[in-house]
C-alpha cells in the first residue's frame, strides 16, 4: 500500500487516483498515532473522497482486476480487526456470486 496520504481535495485531484483499488481511510487514535478505521475497494478517487469529513488520511494501491481487489479488501479487512476495530459494519461484499464467499480461512464471507 502506498502512502500515507493527506484526505484533501487537493490530494484527490491527482490523475492517479483516476483507478480502481484498494484503500484504508484514518485518523489519529488516543495516543496520537495513525489508525486505521476503513478498508474499501473501487474507483479510488470517487471512495476516498467520501472520507473526506470524518477522516484525515488514506492509503491506497491500485488494483485492475476486480478479483484482486476483492481478495486484498478481504485480508486487510481482517487485518484490521473486522468490524470490531473498523467502522466497516459489515464484511466485503462478493463483486458476484462466482467468487469465493471469502479468501481467509475460516471465513464465510458477508452475511446472506
Amino acid at each position: 500500500m502506498l502512502g500515507p496520504f493527506p484526505l484533501t481535495e487537493e490530494e484527490l485531484s491527482n490523475e492517479k487516483y483516476d483507478n480502481n483499488g484498494v484503500y484504508f481511510l484514518g485518523g489519529e487514535n488516543f495516543w496520537g498515532s495513525n489508525k486505521i478505521k476503513y478498508v474499501g475497494r473501487g474507483h479510488l478517487r470517487t471512495e476516498i473522497k467520501l472520507g473526506l469529513k470524518k477522516y484525515s488520511f488514506f492509503y491506497y494501491r491500485v488494483f485492475p482486476s476486480i478479483e484482486g481487489r476483492f481478495t486484498k479488501e478481504c485480508s486487510e479487512y481482517h487485518r484490521y480487526g473486522k468490524s470490531n476495530n473498523l467502522d466497516n459494519k459489515i464484511h466485503p461484499a462478493r463483486p458476484n456470486l462466482s467468487y469465493p464467499k471469502c479468501t481467509e480461512l475460516g471465513c464465510n464471507g458477508e452475511p446472506t
